[in-house]
């Protein structure tokens, strides 16, 4: 697999296909693949130093946090080279995610410097002065955007047993609320998969379905992923979910595909180096 030594690069045609962004901290670049054959078309390297979270909106451009540099960094589908980016203030960016009804962009980051609580930042129309929004957590972790505009953020709390915390930023308000989960594992990726808030369980190998109700979360459903050793990422797309498997490795290919659902085995696998954040950008129209 080629790594990431020197300039981006991309096929021509890469811009006419769905593509799969997968980060690579490792590689300090991200994959670029045809989705959902898994053909590699590109790698981004300008502007990233050590990207781990990727997001991609209604019109395909992609966000990569890029966590060494406290920045969020843009890329046209298909595009070899940077077309936006903005600072996280005494931060560094783990995962985003972008509001379909608006074009906000959030982002969780790691603690500003003496923080005593988790937080996450949003960009208006992704550009310009972040809000940010204290959460009653120790540590934010991960995010996720329903198809309402309402925003999920799970993350480590300080004395619950086990330390998982979950709460949500509903649209147009401005107070973040803690919302009532039964989860036992890590705080891992937080999508919406078009009926359900999906999480994966950071340090295990399966994903579960909520429903949200009022302030709580009722459990849908759950996926077990056979192949998977660490959900680093993962990112549903129709009837499939992608996961990327942090200690990819042997029976743990980095990058898997999943019939989403039903999980199980999975239906094809592609040896990376490594992969960490993982999103699909549609071919523009």
């Amino acid at each position: 697999m080629r790594a990431a030594h020197g300039k981006s690069w991309m096929a021509p045609d890469a811009k006419k296909h769905d593509l799969l962004y997968v980060a690579d901290g490792r590689d300090k670049g991200v994959y670029v693949l045809t989705y959902p054959q898994g053909k590699v078309v590109g790698m981004l390297t300008t502007g990233l130093a050590n990207p781990v979270g990727v997001c991609t909106d209604k019109l395909g451009n992609v966000w990569i946090a890029n966590y060494d540099a406290g920045t969020m960094v843009e890329y046209a589908h298909g595009g070899s080279e940077p077309i936006s980016s903005v600072q996280d203030p005494g931060t560094s960016p783990l995962d985003c995610s972008v509001d379909p009804t608006t074009g906000n962009l959030a982002v969780v980051a790691g603690p500003s410097m003496g923080s005593q609580t988790g937080s996450f930042l949003v960009y208006d129309r992704a550009a310009g002065t972040p809000h940010t929004y204290s959460v009653p957590f120790a540590e934010t972790s991960h995010c996720g955007y329903d198809d309402r505009g309402n925003l999920f953020v799970d993350g480590f709390g300080y004395n619950e047993v086990p330390r998982f915390a979950f709460g949500e930023l509903r649209r147009g308000e401005s107070k973040f609320r803690r919302i009532s989960i039964q989860f036992v594992g890590d705080p891992g990726p937080v999508r919406w998969d078009g009926k359900y808030i999906a999480i994966g369980d950071k340090e295990s190998d399966w994903i579960n379905r909520y429903a949200i109700r009022g302030r709580s979360a009722v459990q849908a459903g759950t996926l077990t992923l056979n192949a998977v050793h660490w959900i680093a990422g993962f990112w549903i797309r129709g009837d499939r979910v992608v996961v990327t498997s942090a200690y990819g490795m042997g029976s743990y290919p980095p990058l898997q595909y999943y019939k989403y659902p039903a999980g199980g085995s999975p239906i094809s696998t592609t040896d990376l180096n490594g992969a960490d954040g993982v999103a699909v950008s549609v071919a523009p129209k």
